[in-house]
């Protein structure tokens, strides 16, 4: 795991709820290295995420900690 993913984590963990465009400007350069990043954390099973849904357009993904990525990153910040 690297220490941008583990930026993403400790956010998440902090903000509970967080969406792609949010996680962009905390974390990236761009747009697509988010999406490789969050892609990799979902297939890993350290986020899980959602789209809600919207009266008309689309809402942005939504990501949020499993409770086993949420206990790992209470330990590793000491809360």
């Amino acid at each position: 795991m690297t220490d941008q993913d583990r930026l993403v984590l400790r956010t998440l963990a902090t903000h509970c709820v967080l969406t792609s465009h949010q996680i962009t400007e905390v974390a990236f350069n761009s747009p697509s290295a988010a999406r490789r990043c969050m892609k990799d954390l979902e297939d890993k099973g350290a986020v899980h995420r959602f789209r809600p849904c919207a009266e008309n357009g689309s809402n942005p993904l939504h990501f949020i900690l499993p409770p086993a990525s949420a206990a790992v990153t209470a330990v590793e910040t000491g809360e």
